[in-house]
């Protein structure tokens, strides 16, 4: 009997395991922004952990089963019969089930800019109070004030405000706003999003990122933090912005790059220490974390970028071969050896990018007080020769030497050559054509102390 008692107690605990639910779904519908139904929507996960997205299968007319039963965050891409689609960042703490309907966002086109969001995407939580909502309401607060931050840039390029300031009148409470949030929260999760969402806002605060605010997020965010997969940069941003170059911070990165479990993530920061090292001059080190990230994050872009960015352009490099024809004068061509003996800029734009019209105060400054002492400069863009000739005439006068690629037909050797996967990019060349700065140390108020090191 005294068996058969133990025997029934094991029984009962097997029994009770069993019936505990051990896999969590996420059920999501698809809807337009009007309600209707979608005749042929999609919808893609993407898993931060493989780096890669992942087949789905379950769905019934425009609903769809997913099992999120892992904790972690979770990427969805949605889209509709017109090609319109947005995302989804979805966290889940692996025991709870999760039921959303998702509306799409109304996308108007406009020329030579981005698409302006005339309805934007909206996502609606059976649970209101679940973690999950909250984090999603704080992304979708994000997204709408970079909405209007842009609508305000486009502003600035559509009526050539040439003073170099957006029309940003969210800039002055975003700090104010986080403040007020984090006193009323005390789910980690939600105040890890917060911290997170104040620093890829950076682009709207024109006086940068707070230092305090930064000291708080990097001692209260681990660095291991889900949360951090939204850009494993703004860990360095927040780092950069404390201007402390404490041991704290250093192995703050370091942690990260140990127990992140999101390969972009290492990525981004095993980058960052790369970028520092070419700054440093160390090239032997550099050269061994490039290795080091194309080894353990091969399927990530900076791991596909960086042998061609440091390695070919890195600072000390020779320049590589050029051949750029002027847009003013189609006789003149730009090359590395006939620009010998010349200290110049070679400044990589396009008339749509934002933050290259943003440095254009500077470098017109810049020019015009260093092209007495030899400093030239050749804009060059993937533009075609009508636009800029236009940005010229209405906007900036860019009274220096400019190319357009579209007539180059090697121009994405040229720039794959030069590592330029985003831009502004930016190279300062010595007169017997070696790289002595680039990109950050050439943008805003350090172009012109960098051009002062090597012209006054």
């Amino acid at each position: 009997m005294k068996y058969l008692k133990y025997f029934s107690m094991i029984l009962f605990v097997v029994i009770l395991s069993c019936s505990r639910q051990s896999s969590y779904k996420l059920t999501i519908s698809i809807f337009n922004y009007d309600g209707t139904i979608p005749a042929n929507s999609k919808l893609e996960l993407y898993n931060y952990e493989k780096c890669k997205s992942e087949p789905v299968s379950q769905k019934v007319g425009n609903t769809y089963k997913l099992d999120i039963s892992k904790y972690g965050l979770y990427l969805l891409s949605l889209s509709g019969d017109k090609n319109e689609y947005c995302y989804l960042h979805l966290f889940s703490d692996g025991e709870s089930n999760i039921s959303v309907k998702a509306f799409l966002p109304l996308i108007i086109e406009r020329k030579d800019f981005i698409p302006k969001y005339e309805k934007l995407s909206k996502f609606i939580f059976e649970d209101t109070s679940s973690i999950a909502c909250k984090i999603s309401r704080i992304y979708s607060d994000y997204v709408s004030a970079q909405e209007e931050f842009m609508d305000s840039a486009y502003y600035y390029k559509t009526h050539n405000i040439n003073n170099g300031n957006y029309i940003n009148k969210n800039s002055g409470i975003i700090l104010t706003r986080l403040n007020e949030k984090l006193k009323k929260e005390k789910s980690g999760e939600v105040r890890d999003m917060l911290y997170i969402t104040y620093l890829q806002s950076w682009i709207m605060l024109p006086s940068g990122l707070d230092s305090a605010t930064c000291d708080r997020i990097l001692n209260e965010v681990k660095p291991n933090s889900v949360f951090w997969s939204f850009g494993g940069e703004l860990m360095n941003y927040a780092i950069w912005a404390t201007k402390s170059k404490s041991d704290k911070f250093k192995s703050y990165v370091e942690e990260g790059i140990k127990t992140t479990k999101d390969p972009n993530v290492k990525a981004e920061l095993l980058y960052g220490e790369i970028s520092a090292l070419n700054l440093q001059k160390k090239y032997d080190e550099m050269t061994f974390l490039i290795d080091k990230l194309k080894r353990e994050c091969p399927n990530t872009y900076k791991a596909s970028i960086a042998e061609s960015e440091f390695l070919n352009t890195g600072i000390g490099k020779s320049v590589p071969e050029f051949s750029l024809i002027s847009v003013d004068n189609p006789k003149i061509i730009f090359t590395r050896s006939n620009m010998l003996g010349k200290i110049y800029l070679m400044d990589f734009w396009s008339t749509g990018c934002v933050p290259c019209i943003a440095e254009m105060p500077e470098l017109h400054k810049v020019y015009e007080n260093y092209k007495g002492k030899g400093l030239q400069i050749i804009s060059i863009t993937g533009d075609k020769k009508e636009m800029v000739n236009s940005f010229r005439k209405k906007k900036w006068i860019m009274p220096w030497n400019n190319t357009v690629l579209t007539e180059n037909s090697k121009s994405q050797e040229l720039i794959k050559s030069f590592g330029v996967y985003s831009i502004p990019a930016v190279f300062l060349i010595s007169r017997d054509g070696i790289i002595l700065a680039r990109n950050e140390e050439l943008r805003g108020k350090n172009l012109e102390k960098t051009i002062k090191k090597y012209l006054d």
